[in-house]
């Protein structure tokens, strides 16, 4: 809860939710995600290395790990192994929105598991201006209205040494790597199966530029 002072928050070791908050009938989540929107997260998440299993989240509308991020607020070296999120509106592994005028650094962080939502949805970032995303891994399988390996609607950013291995399945355009994209993007591989299931594009790495992409060393080897 602590949303208006910085601080860095580090694991001590891995975390199972699936262990500490065991799903009832009537609990469909055990978690509940991090930021709002009037206090949004704006400081460090540090994993060191450990993993948070079992992460499950539905019937939420901005679900991820961190619904809200803003000042500058940053994830790194974290795996989230097994999500299991649903939407009706928009989802993410790790973070789902950045506030305007917020920046956000992820580094070091892999997906896994199963991400759905109605809208948008995106193994490692939803929405986010001025972004940077390095070394980070999604092997989530990611079904979606619109959907991207890594991200699915980022402006002005940075990705470097980026790869998606999960399938990305998406109504209306899906790409490997991201759905929406403007910025440069280095050293990216997408290996999953992308489909568009209507005459909106698919790609291996960026189904629509939002404006100028540089792209240096992009590979796909995935079934478009």
């Amino acid at each position: 809860q602590n949303s208006q002072n910085i601080a860095v928050i580090e694991l001590a070791g891995d975390i199972d939710l699936a262990q500490l908050t065991p799903l009832t009938k009537a609990t469909v989540s055990n978690w509940t995600p991090i930021g709002t929107e009037d206090a949004p997260f704006n400081s460090v998440l540090d994993g060191k290395g450990y993993k948070i299993k079992n992460l499950k989240l539905a019937d939420v509308e901005y679900a991820a790990l961190i619904a809200y991020a803003g000042g500058n607020a940053a994830v790194r070296n974290l795996t989230l192994e097994d999500v299991d999120i649903t939407s009706p509106k928009y989802a993410a592994g790790v973070v789902c929105t950045v506030n305007e005028g917020g920046s956000l650094k992820i580094d070091g962080v892999n997906v896994s598991g199963t991400i759905v939502s109605d809208s948008y949805a995106a193994g490692i970032v939803f929405d986010a201006s001025n972004v940077e995303i390095a070394n980070c891994r999604n092997d989530a399988n990611i079904t979606s209205g619109r959907a991207g390996g890594i991200a699915a609607w980022i402006s002005n950013a940075k990705m470097d040494n980026v790869v998606n291995n999960g399938n990305i399945t998406a109504v209306y355009g899906a790409a490997g790597i991201s759905n929406r994209y403007s910025g440069t993007i280095s050293n990216a591989v997408n290996n999953g199966k992308v489909i568009s299931e209507s005459t909106e594009p698919a790609a291996g790495i960026v189904c629509i530029q939002l404006g100028a992409v540089i792209y240096d060393h992009c590979f796909n080897y995935g079934e478009i």
